[in-house]
């Protein structure tokens, strides 16, 4: 595979599992 594309699927994975935890984070204030 190309390692440009390998590299650009890991940095999209990386920020969806950070905005994930950071959703579930607001999700949680606002519930408490």
């Amino acid at each position: 595979m190309n390692p440009v594309a390998v590299f650009a699927l890991l940095t999209m994975l990386g920020l969806l599992f950070i905005g994930g935890i950071i959703l579930s984070f607001k999700l949680r204030g606002i519930a408490w």
